[in-house]
């Protein structure tokens, strides 16, 4: 656990902390904390910065000395802000991130922040440095039989004003714990984390935020004339058959609006089926996708956010078994298509149509995301840096990739078109489930644009290079879940789709009699 106080910074070296954490810029330059330091510390910050000419105080960089003689600290960790201007949410951000690993490599566990420069308009961003510090500070170690035990860190941040940035804070921490149960379902062994236990997971930890997962087992499915998602899981063992989750979230109190609407492939383990994978690991991440989907819905009831939102989550395993759908079944999905499966690997589409398909005709929303670690094309193309952002509004696709930039989860757009369209057309069905030539990420993708209703705004995100190590991030974990989308969407709801408080009316003085 890690407890944060924000303070005024009156006495702020009076405190007595392990270690104390002091802004230096870019070429050396000194922040305000430098500058008001007492004697003996100036002296010392001098000295580090003199001795050691690799510290130029660029963004992140740290240097870790001993706090002087008679201060109250054990420890003196001078930390880089970069450039004198231009700071914003993202460097404080990734400045928090720095400040973590630097923290941690000493053992200790308490410290004090000399924050002086996050002062005025900058106050808030205080809190963004203290939400970089937390979010890089995940791990998963619970499956390690001498695992460490995690610290519980105490940190002061002390500023000229506080309160813009305890504000902030409180507003971002249900963020970071998103981001982490996200995180914590894609490091799940898939022995442990099945369709059946990945709902249960949902449900205990929804219901504490006021969500009531509803969950609709294999034979609601069939009822439902999902054939294209049944047929991925029938060949799963009887505790793991498929199943759909939907949550609900009325942020604005009114039951007749037409939500937003965020679609997530839950695949908890992925074979490939019959037509098996020559690598299967890591194929546990292929439910990222509704792992980010979950964290965004619980990050969004955590901070009350003025937005209606639904959730469906296409949960299934694609194993191999006695009644296994094969290569060249036709299947029927809920909105009559039928399609010719080609190949059972290309599964996610087929979960992803049904789910698209039941949230458009029973939630009437105005628009749909959905994320899925969908092709290895889209991995291929842009690697574990950013996703791909297919979508069929221009309008829609700026934003997901601008409010994504805000965070560090970048997308890139990919092309739609009826090329690729053409390239699904069955011989024998209305489509096949992988494209017949053409690159395999659009193709995927004008798979899933079949399944999108009428004027319908539409974006698909294939997150499959970076649900599980995003390349030089300042926060995420490498190499494990990432939970990537969750601070995206969240992101992109608050800059979007949540619901403006209207400014109050003031009425017009009265005219000035003659």
């Amino acid at each position: 656990m890690t407890h944060f106080s924000f303070t005024s910074q009156a006495g702020q070296t009076d405190h007595a902390s392990d270690i104390v954490i002091v802004p230096v810029y870019d070429k050396r330059a000194p922040g305000v904390a430098t500058m008001i330091a007492p004697a003996q510390m100036g002296a010392a910050i001098q000295h580090a910065m003199t001795t050691d000419l690799h510290f130029q105080g660029k963004t992140g960089q740290t240097l870790t000395v001993p706090a002087p003689a008679g201060s109250n600290f054990k420890k003196m960790i001078l930390v880089g802000m970069g450039a004198t201007k231009g700071m914003d949410s993202l460097r404080a951000e990734t400045i928090g991130g720095k400040i973590y690993t630097a923290v941690a490599a000493t053992g200790m566990t308490s410290l004090t922040i000399l924050a002086n420069d996050f002062s005025g308009a900058n106050a808030h961003m205080a809190a963004d440095l203290a939400h970089g510090f937390v979010l890089k500070s995940y791990t998963f170690d619970k499956y390690k039989s001498q695992a460490p035990q995690a610290p519980d860190y105490t940190i002061r941040i002390a500023l000229p004003n506080p309160t813009p940035a305890r504000e902030k804070f409180a507003q971002l921490a249900p963020v970071a714990a998103g981001a982490f149960l996200a995180r914590d379902l894609a490091n799940e062994p898939p022995n442990v984390l099945t369709p059946k236990t990945m709902a249960e997971r949902v449900r205990v930890a929804m219901e504490p935020l006021g969500l009531n997962p509803e969950i609709i087992h294999e034979a609601g499915l069939k009822a439902l004339g999902a054939g294209a998602f049944v047929a991925v899981g029938q060949g799963s063992s009887p505790d793991k058959r498929p199943m759909m989750v939907v949550l609900r979230y009325n942020g604005t109190g009114n039951d007749t609006s037409r939500p937003l609407a965020l679609v997530g492939k839950g695949l908890t383990f992925d074979t490939g089926g019959l037509s098996l994978k020559t690598n299967m690991s890591n194929m546990k991440f292929d439910m990222g996708g509704a792992a980010a989907v979950i964290g965004a819905m619980a990050a969004l009831a955590g901070r009350k956010a003025p937005v209606d939102v639904v959730a469906v989550l296409g949960l299934a395993r694609n194993d191999i078994g006695p009644d296994a759908n094969c290569v060249d079944d036709i299947v029927t999905a809920m909105n009559g298509k039928t399609i010719d499966v080609q190949n059972t690997d290309a599964e996610g589409r087929l979960v992803l149509a049904d789910c698209l398909t039941y949230v458009q005709r029973r939630f009437n929303p105005h628009t749909v995301i959905d994320l899925a670690t969908l092709t290895g094309a889209c991995k291929a193309a842009l690697g574990s840096t950013m996703c791909g952002v297919f979508s069929n509004d221009e309008t829609l696709s700026k934003r997901i990739r601008a409010s994504g930039a805000k965070v560090s989860e970048r997308g890139w757009p990919m092309p739609l078109g009826p090329e690729f369209s053409a390239a699904i057309r069955g011989t024998y069905s209305d489509l096949v489930n992988i494209g017949n030539g053409g690159p395999g990420a659009s193709t995927a993708a004008a798979f899933l644009q079949e399944f999108i209703e009428g004027k319908t705004k539409w974006a698909h995100l294939d997150i499959a290079g970076v649900a599980n190590g995003v390349f030089g991030h300042p926060t995420m974990p490498d190499k494990i879940g990432t939970g990537f989308g969750v601070r995206l969407l969240n992101q992109l709801i608050m800059d979007h789709f949540e619901k403006k408080p209207k400014a109050p009316k003031t009425e017009a003085a009265p005219a000035p009699k003659a």
